[in-house]
């Protein structure tokens, strides 16, 4: 079938460009403008809120879960050693709570590397 994005149709498009940015971030709130429009039809939770979600929660609770798992492949991944990154810190940090601090983001961050360096070597590529 073929790709249909109805937000990404010329009339739509124009209109979006056409609007000045400083409507789109009035008093300071993102999305102002269709804050603006739908303030009748949004209940007040949802309307007034400064912040949305995010994944946080259910990536620190997978970091949490296959801790072992991420622990041994960074350890003994190509970054380790190779020396971009210092193994020491690596398992001090490692070694922290996920998510007290952002750490388990950078952590994400190296292992979500691991994987496509693996992901290439499998392919009989080699990623340098």
């Amino acid at each position: 079938m073929p790709l249909v994005n109805p937000l990404m149709s010329q009339p739509i498009v124009e209109l979006a460009l056409s609007i000045p940015s400083w409507h789109m971030v009035e008093g300071g709130r993102d999305r102002a403008l269709a804050r603006k429009a739908y303030h009748n039809a949004m209940p007040p939770l949802i309307r007034d809120r400064r912040r949305k979600g995010s994944p946080s929660s259910f990536a620190i609770t997978l970091l949490r879960a296959k801790r072992e798992e991420a622990r041994e492949r960074l350890l003994d991944g190509e970054l380790v050693r190779r020396g971009y990154i210092d193994k020491a810190a690596l398992a001090t940090a490692l070694a922290e709570e996920p998510g007290v601090g952002l750490g388990y983001v950078r952590i994400l961050g190296l292992l979500d590397m691991e994987v496509w360096i693996g992901h290439w070597r499998r392919l009989g590529a080699d990623p340098d």
